[in-house]
């Protein structure tokens, strides 16, 4: 059912990161779409009713509520700018490319403004990749690899570090209760038939 307080909040999104960790053993790209989904939503939820701008908000959320690991990861070739960092590669081939595209690679809005083709590569442990390793290109500015098990991981973290900063930020926690009143998230929904007993669909 569609959260009404914190707490339903809080183990909503509990249960969405367990959904993910299910999709890990299937070992597709699917997982990486789900998850991809779910943080354009975690970023939502921090922003609240008056959300940035999805190239703001998306990178700047990684920021404040990833693991450090990510706003710290340097390519190869070094950040020309901070359109070139991780967090905003994972704006422009996570969300723009993945979830809005369902490729790769970046449009060309999305390059002007230095999305780059290949800057993130996906995997799972049983390749036998390292989560976050920079994987040379022929660029010569690498590629971040995220394996999914980790990567899964890695929002369960975020998720954890929203609701205990949450605990303590009022605005924060207002935010977040504000978006999901506005924007309930996807479930189930309690439906009732003229004539028949209600139920799930």
């Amino acid at each position: 059912m569609t959260p009404t307080n914190f707490d339903e909040l809080a183990a909503y999104l509990r249960n969405k990161v367990e959904e993910l960790n299910d999709m890990c053993s299937k070992t597709d790209p699917w997982v990486f779409l789900c998850a991809s989904a779910f943080i354009d939503y975690l970023s939502k939820l921090a922003s609240g009713r008056n959300s940035k701008k999805a190239f703001e908000r998306y990178p700047q959320f990684i920021k404040d509520f990833f693991p450090a690991k990510y706003d710290k990861f340097s390519y190869l070739g070094g950040p020309k700018s901070n359109e070139t960092s991780l967090p905003h590669q994972m704006y422009y081939v996570l969300r723009c490319g993945i979830v809005h595209s369902f490729s790769f690679v970046p449009e060309q809005p999305a390059r002007r403004h230095g999305g780059r083709p290949g800057s993130v590569l996906i995997a799972h442990r049983k390749g036998g990749g390292k989560h976050l390793d920079c994987i040379p290109t022929q660029d010569g500015l690498g590629a971040a690899l995220l394996l999914a098990e980790d990567f899964v991981s890695d929002i369960a973290e975020t998720v954890e570090t929203m609701i205990r900063l949450a605990g303590s930020d009022a605005n924060l926690k207002r935010r977040m209760l504000e978006w999901n009143t506005d924007f309930p998230p996807i479930g189930p929904v309690k439906i009732t038939i003229s004539g028949r007993p209600g139920g799930h669909p």
